[in-house]
């Protein structure tokens, strides 16, 4: 382990006393399960204590992609698989990307945790969008399509522009039209990584006078990378 700083053992510290006293509020199952995690993990030559220390895993570590994988679901306490799948958010971790479009579609959550299915997909979205594979564009479509998972498909829609993917540009136009603020500024900042499609600006034009402010932003910063600079003299 990397040696701390005073700041971040203070911080470390207030980890740790929240992690005693959500242990304590864990079912005695979920408690076997961290016990398990953490014991497979480090026989992979880690030394973790406690679980939030899995953010300081090797994000090149393919031999832990598994382990995470197998408690995932697992637990009854529906936050602590929302926190492996984010441990899960790394480029390399693409053998991980099926289980997490498989748990944007979970459905039937248990209520220990004061976690809603809402919540949970969106933890799934985050390790897909982290993950950022290539190969699933379809299946990234259907999810953003999908009226149950829809309105949980934020970084969904950011990975779109992320991986370029070409055929999610008219899907990307249409996504300006959504009731809800919050896709349209994802779509917006999708097409910032379609520098070849200046034929996007006059859709994103009408938001420049957008009551929202953040959408306003938005287009306008869309539009300034969607345009070609000039020719350096």
């Amino acid at each position: 382990m990397i040696p701390l700083n005073w700041k971040q053992q203070f911080l470390f510290e207030q980890q740790a006393e929240r992690y005693y006293r959500d242990m304590r509020r864990q079912t005695p199952k979920d408690q076997e399960l961290f016990k398990n995690l953490l014991d497979e993990v480090n026989s992979h030559g880690y030394q973790i204590q406690y679980y939030f220390e899995l953010n300081q895993i090797d994000h090149n570590d393919l031999c832990l992609v598994p382990v995470l994988m197998k408690y995932i679901g697992q637990f009854d306490n529906t936050g602590a698989s929302s926190a492996l799948m984010r441990y899960l958010a790394y480029p390399a971790f693409t053998e991980a990307t099926e289980l997490m479009l498989s748990e944007m579609r979970r459905t039937g959550l248990p209520k220990e945790g004061n976690q809603s299915e809402s919540l949970y997909r969106q933890s799934a979205s985050v390790a897909l969008y982290g993950i950022r594979d290539p190969r699933y564009v379809d299946e990234y479509i259907n999810l953003i399509l999908d009226p149950e998972t829809h309105d949980d498909c934020y970084f969904i829609i950011l990975l779109l522009g992320k991986v370029k993917a070409e055929k999610a540009v008219p899907l990307l136009i249409e996504l300006l039209n959504d009731p809800k603020s919050l896709i349209q500024s994802a779509s917006l900042e999708a097409m910032w990584y379609f520098k070849n499609h200046q034929e996007l600006i006059p859709y994103i034009e009408p938001f420049l006078q957008n009551d929202n402010k953040d959408l306003r932003r938005y287009a306008a910063k869309t539009i300034k990378k969607l345009t070609p600079k000039p020719p350096k003299e």
